[in-house]
């Protein structure tokens, strides 16, 4: 039953439900609806809650992400042997919600709780990578661009290694790796690492890809702050190709 519900709290997501004949908003009332006749034990409820976040997350609705967030931590902080992993889910969610809002600081503390739920395993690595990742964020925003590089730059070899080079998280890492280096003065090496980005695409005037015309975009203005007006203007002509 648990399972069933999860599903369908996510099919509301947007990313999951497009093509459905009923909407992400019908999916969801629908799974609220049943959730509220069901008896459930407290580790069910705060799965579900947990399910609910994450679409009203999905959906930018913070107000409602905080809400079924809270009511999650109010459970399993509670329960004497509340799971590490669900802990640390909840945690990293409220940490969504501050980053969104602005509050960086307040992001990063529950980040270090999501952290310190999970131990460092081959099993716990996949979902340590986007907590990692969105810390990275932070300390850039808090202004601790020396460590924010540092962590970028970490991200960036693990997703290599773990996924190559050519897989759209790497490429997403790459990319932001790019951007820090550019925010640190480290221009030649953001330049590099943007074009080994690109050289993924076999031709880029006919990709249908927007991260890649993300990747070209930014190369286009480095190239294009650096004097290099004609290699920006023909990157440029290839990104407007891309739809």
């Amino acid at each position: 039953m648990t399972a069933f519900l999860i599903d369908l709290f996510r099919a509301a997501d947007p990313n999951v439900a497009q093509g459905r004949d009923r909407t992400a908003q019908e999916l969801l009332v629908e799974g609220a609806a049943r959730l509220q006749r069901l008896e459930l034990d407290t580790s069910t409820r705060a799965a579900l809650a947990t399910a609910i976040a994450d679409v009203h997350l999905a959906r930018d609705d913070l107000k409602q992400a905080e809400v079924q967030v809270g009511e999650v931590l109010g459970w399993l902080e509670h329960l004497p042997d509340a799971p590490p992993m669900a802990l640390s889910r909840s945690y990293f969610q409220r940490a969504r919600v501050a980053f969104a809002r602005g509050n960086y600081a307040s992001a990063d503390a529950d980040l270090v709780r999501a952290l310190t739920q999970t131990s460092v395993t081959p099993e716990n690595e996949v979902d340590r990578l986007p907590m990692l990742q969105l810390r990275a964020q932070s300390w850039q925003a808090l202004g601790r661009r020396a460590e924010s590089l540092a962590l970028w730059q970490a991200l960036g070899q693990e997703h290599l290694r773990r996924f190559g080079a050519e897989d759209p998280r790497t490429r997403e890492i790459r990319l932001r790796l790019a951007l820090a280096l550019l925010s640190a003065g480290k221009d030649a090496d953001a330049e590099a690492l943007l074009e080994a980005n690109l050289r993924i695409v076999d031709n880029l005037g006919q990709s249908r890809d927007p991260a890649d015309a993300e990747v070209a975009h930014h190369l286009a203005v480095y190239r294009r702050d650096h004097g290099r007006a004609d290699e920006a203007w023909a990157l440029a002509k290839d990104v407007l190709r891309i739809n």
